[in-house]
């Protein structure tokens, strides 16, 4: 785990880097973000809150949409930060920015995780916030992905549907 957190913060100062020179382009260099992360020295950097921040500013800044940076933030779903006044918990937040590329990893995390856990709330955040304009498809999603999961997880994706349900009915309340 503390590899993953020293990849994140790698990750953050060579997008800060490369946006400098190239914000538009931070995306294409896959490779080079690749060889930075697996090259550093274990850190944990999951205490530092504010290193973390920073972290998770700059994947929400640049969207790299590379699977390990994906991975690495589904990863950190079951990070607390220390204020808990936050309205989206800051990763989900991150993979909300990235956007349907980080789908597949979110729905992963749903049929694995435990109904109403903090890293299944999390990803169900995120999921809802990605589709939050057709709810109808992530509803259609999770209802497809359960006729063919197996029954555990056919559970928690219906359950989510249930919640993604109640939350369309609640916005189209108000």
């Amino acid at each position: 785990m503390k590899r993953l957190h020293s990849m994140i913060l790698a990750l953050t100062v060579f997008l800060i880097a490369e946006a400098a020179a190239e914000a538009q382009n931070a995306g294409k260099h896959v490779g080079e973000i690749k060889k930075i992360l697996l090259s550093l020295k274990d850190e944990d950097i999951v205490h530092d809150h504010g290193r973390m921040g920073t972290a998770l500013t700059a994947i929400e800044v640049y969207k790299p949409q590379a699977p390990i940076v994906i991975n690495a933030l589904i990863d950190l779903l079951d990070y607390r930060p220390p204020d808990e006044d936050w309205i989206t918990h800051p990763v989900s937040s991150a993979l909300f920015s990235i956007g349907a590329a980080a789908a597949p990893a979110l729905i992963d995390v749903v049929k694995k995780e435990s109904i109403g856990s903090y890293v299944s709330r999390n990803a169900t955040g995120a999921l809802q916030s990605i589709w939050r304009e057709d709810l109808d498809k992530l509803i259609e999603t999770l209802e497809v992905e359960a006729t063919y999961a197996r029954e555990e997880e056919a559970k928690r994706l219906r359950k989510t549907v249930e919640s993604t349900q109640a939350l369309k009915r609640a916005l189209r309340g108000s």
